[in-house]
């Protein structure tokens, strides 16, 4: 029973600083109109109020627009987005892009045309 128990310990010593210096991954995001997207180096520019913002496109990435999922192909400049992403060595990574409608056409589209 000691032995046992000195292994759990020991274990514990040894293993317990591995697990708590883990990062935790914290979910951020932003809003903004797309300034700029190139497939091939797997990047998204947007324009958020204050400043632009560069995010790395990576293949684990969902792009949906409402619950239809979509591809990155689908996105284009000029689009409205918001962007759900950690920050891993410094740089943006996204998990989602969400595209949402012109704020026109989503007004449009809530106001049913009765003639």
């Amino acid at each position: 029973m000691k032995i046992l128990l000195t292994t759990i310990l020991t274990a514990l010593i040894f293993f317990a600083p591995a697990v708590s210096s883990a990062e935790k991954v914290v979910i951020k995001h932003a809003i903004g109109e797309v300034l700029a997207i190139d497939i091939a180096a797997k990047s998204l520019t947007i324009k958020k109020k204050s400043m632009d913002a560069e995010f790395y496109i990576n293949d684990a990435t969902v792009v949906k627009a409402g619950k239809e999922k979509k591809i990155v192909a689908d996105i284009k400049i000029g689009d409205r987005v918001v962007v759900k992403y950690f920050v891993k060595e410094g740089v943006k990574t996204t998990k989602i892009i969400e595209i949402k409608q012109p704020k026109q056409q989503a007004a449009s589209a809530a106001k049913p045309d009765h003639k």
